[in-house]
């Protein structure tokens, strides 16, 4: 794949920026939290990690859309 891309060719799962906004998977929070509020505490999580995160915190908060949906 280093090859291909130093060739200018695109390289195989290569996503364009478009597509790659749409990506949506499930949010990944390995550690441990409070059993008793356990949904609150995963999105904030996930919200501090992001924000502390030069190039998440310039995407929309996924979480934010789900929960006006």
């Amino acid at each position: 794949m280093i090859e291909q891309t130093a060739r200018g060719e695109r390289p195989l799962m290569a996503l364009e920026p478009a597509q790659a906004e749409r990506i949506r998977g499930p949010v990944t929070i390995d550690g441990m939290g409070p059993t008793g509020d356990w949904q609150t505490y995963w999105r904030e999580y996930d919200r501090a990690r992001r924000g502390g995160s030069t190039w998440a915190a310039a995407f929309p908060d996924p979480l934010a859309q789900a929960q006006t949906a």
